[in-house]
């Protein structure tokens, strides 16, 4: 097992922020599932769609980057209909970027919306 974890120094005193724990073991054989987006599919998408990150960044050049998804959504689009996916994806994006804005963030990209 792999454990990660970032600090962060604040008022003398250093506090966890991230905690990260991974297997060095396949998806499919810990959770039954391969999972369909790889890091290198990740990796390429944001080579090419190149946010400008400069803004995002804290002084020391930190940036957070935040993932969200819906799970089952194939299943449960279908299970709603059109309509009311559409507005759970507007209800989702606006979750999200309520929290984003309220951490002073800033919304790059929303794939799968009608944004």
């Amino acid at each position: 097992m792999r454990l990660s974890v970032v600090f962060h120094l604040e008022q003398g005193h250093w506090r966890i922020v991230q905690l990260h724990c991974s297997v060095p073991a396949a998806n499919e054989d810990v959770l039954g599932v391969k999972l369909t987006t790889s890091l290198d599919a990740v990796a390429n998408a944001v080579a090419s769609d190149r946010p400008g990150l400069g803004v995002g960044a804290a002084p020391n050049g930190t940036v957070t980057i935040m993932f969200t998804d819906i799970e089952a959504s194939t299943e449960l689009a279908e299970r709603l209909g059109d309509h009311r996916w559409a507005a759970l994806l507007r209800e989702h994006r606006s979750a999200v970027e309520a929290l984003v804005i309220g951490t002073v963030g800033r919304l790059s990209k929303v794939s799968g919306t009608d944004s």
